[in-house]
C-alpha cells in the first residue's frame, strides 16, 4: 500500500471506522499519548499520533469529546498525514 492508497483508504472512512483505530485496530499502533488541542466550556479536541504498521505511515488523529455527559458529541474524525522529525531543544539550568 502507497502513501495515496492509505490516504484514499482514510478518506473513505466514517467516525466507526477510525473508532476501530483508535480502540486497537492491529494494522495502526498508537505512537504518542492524546493531547488537548483545544479546551472549549462544552467540548475538547484531542489529537494522537498514530502509524500505520505496514507503510510506517504517521498521522495525527483530531477529535471531539463532550466535556460533560449533557454535551453529547460525535466524535469527528479527522486526520493529517505527519512524519517524525528529530529535534535539538536548548534548556536553560540554574548553575
Amino acid at each position: 500500500m502507497t502513501k495515496e492508497d492509505l490516504i484514499k483508504e482514510l478518506d473513505s472512512y466514517d467516525d466507526n471506522d477510525f473508532l476501530d483505530i483508535f480502540w486497537g485496530n492491529k494494522d495502526f499502533k498508537k505512537v504518542t499519548e492524546e493531547k488537548v488541542v483545544v479546551q472549549g466550556r462544552w467540548e475538547t479536541v484531542y489529537k494522537q499520533v498514530l502509524e500505520h504498521v505496514p507503510t510506517n505511515i504517521y498521522f495525527y488523529l483530531y477529535w471531539h469529546a463532550g466535556n460533560t455527559e449533557y454535551q453529547e458529541c460525535e466524535p469527528g474524525f479527522t486526520y493529517k498525514i505527519v512524519q517524525p522529525v528529530e529535534k535539538t531543544v536548548v534548556v536553560y539550568e540554574e548553575i
